[in-house]
C-alpha cells in the first residue's frame, strides 16, 4: 500500500498589545491513502471505456437503422443516403443472405440490417460484460 503525506501549512498574523505584528506558521502532516485514489481512477477508466463501447455500438446501430429506413422507403441514392449505404455495407455484409429480404415495388425490407443491429447489440453487451469483469466494485 502506498503511503504519502499531505502537508498543510497555516500562517496566521496577529498584533501584540505593543503594536508589534507576529507571524506564526503551523504545519501539520496527514497520511494520504493513494491506493483509494488509484482505485477511483481505475474505476473511472473502466466506466469511460464502457461508455466508449456503447457510443460506438450506438452510432453503428443508428446508421444501420437509417439504412433500413431508407431502403424501406425507397430513398434516392444521393448525398447522405449514398454515404450511409456505403459506410454501413461493411457492417451489414456479414449478415446478408442469412434470411431472404422482401422487395415490394421499390421498397426493400432488408433483413440483414435488422439482424446486424441485433448482433451488434449482443456484441456490445458481451464486450461491456468483459470490461465490467475488470472492475473492482461489486455491481450486483
Amino acid at each position: 500500500m502506498d503511503h504519502q503525506v499531505q502537508e498543510k501549512r497555516v500562517v496566521s498574523r496577529r498584533e501584540t498589545p505593543t503594536g508589534e505584528i507576529v507571524e506564526e506558521t503551523v504545519t501539520s502532516a496527514t497520511p494520504v491513502d493513494t491506493s483509494a485514489a488509484k482505485a477511483d481512477t481505475y474505476e473511472f477508466t473502466i466506466a469511460k471505456l464502457s461508455n466508449v463501447v456503447w457510443a460506438i455500438v450506438g452510432i453503428i446501430n443508428l446508421l444501420i437503422l437509417l439504412r433500413f429506413v431508407f431502403l424501406l422507403l425507397a430513398a434516392n441514392n444521393t448525398g447522405i443516403v449514398s454515404f450511409i449505404y456505403s459506410f454501413t455495407n461493411i457492417f451489414v455484409a456479414p449478415f446478408s443472405g442469412i434470411f431472404e429480404s422482401v422487395r415490394y415495388g421499390q421498397s426493400f425490407f432488408d433483413t440483414a440490417s435488422i439482424l446486424a443491429v441485433l448482433m451488434y447489440l449482443v456484441i456490445g453487451v458481451v464486450i461491456n460484460t468483459i470490461i465490467k469483469l475488470f472492475s473492482v466494485k461489486d455491481t450486483a
